[in-house]
């Protein structure tokens, strides 16, 4: 097929190619649209409430994750069955939001009343729309956010093992599901660590999907989701995970913030009861 295409590559005028580009983005941009009106048709309701896009739904729709090989494994079935170990499979039908985002924006708005921090400096490392819009944006704040690629369209594309900024530059760090992806994870959390200035914080989260971590040593690309429940996980984080923290330099409150929180208020808006955070402060 691409011997063909680069045949008609060579045939067509770069004009028609284009055009052609062109319609053919317009078209998935517009299939993605009608998707997404037809999804939110199916969960129609009132019973659940997405508070990015605001919009209200019968439930929230699975993910998927669930699935796959790893969870439907002894071993993975084995952690499904503790109320501690979280899986997300909740995800807004309309904008796309999971728990792991929504917890957050709760407890940036409700406990650490974030929109009256005057004037902090944040790094936000794999920056993350929903909070982007609905948090970041809006706040009075200094704000940096930071990827290894593009995708994400960060303000700088940055290795979060290798950190370019100066010691002691952030007032906070925002980490939201980026070490179960690197190898070198202590390195990053030492990096995240070293920019903090003294008396800052940082909210680090990692899904945990172990009582304690699994990484195993040699483990190629191909095992992944089997050893990891996700292809591009290279580890399984366990309870350890805090001990970790502590290691790289970090004083952590595993927060119950969620548990604290009424039982239909976290029904309403798709949270884990069990989803705690991980505040780290440099003192």
């Amino acid at each position: 097929m691409s011997e063909v295409k680069k045949s008609i590559k060579a045939i067509l005028p770069e004009s028609v190619i284009d055009q052609y580009r062109g319609s053919l983005k317009y078209y998935n941009s517009r299939k993605n649209i009608i998707r997404n009106q037809l999804r939110q048709m199916r969960y129609a309701g009132s019973k659940v409430i997405c508070p990015f896009c605001e919009k209200s739904f019968s439930c929230f729709k699975p993910t998927g994750v669930l699935d796959r090989f790893f969870w439907r494994s002894a071993e993975g079935l084995k952690l499904i069955e503790s109320p501690e170990i979280n899986v997300a499979n909740a995800q807004c039908p309309k904008c796309g939001s999971g728990e792991r985002q929504r917890l957050l924006y709760f407890y940036l708005k409700e406990k650490l009343n974030f929109f009256n921090l005057k004037e902090i400096k944040v790094l936000d490392i794999a920056p993350d729309d929903f909070l982007h819009e609905n948090v970041f944006s809006l706040a009075d704040i200094d704000y940096i956010s930071i990827d290894i690629t593009p995708a994400r369209n960060p303000m700088e594309i940055m290795d979060v093992t290798q950190l370019t900024f100066s010691d002691d530059t952030f007032d906070a760090v925002i980490c939201l599901h980026v070490l179960e992806h690197i190898s070198e994870d202590l390195k990053a959390m030492k990096e995240i660590f070293r920019v903090l200035k003294l008396r800052g914080w940082a909210i680090i989260q990692v899904p945990i999907w172990a009582f304690e971590t699994v990484e195993v040593p040699g483990a190629t690309i191909e095992q992944y989701l089997e050893l990891y429940g996700h292809s591009d996980h290279v580890r399984r984080y366990g309870f350890d995970f805090k001990e970790k923290l502590e290691k790289a330099g970090f004083e952590v409150k595993v927060d119950q913030f969620s548990r604290k929180l009424p039982s239909d208020f976290r029904n309403q808006f798709g949270l884990f009861e069990t989803e705690d955070i991980y505040y780290c402060t440099k003192s």
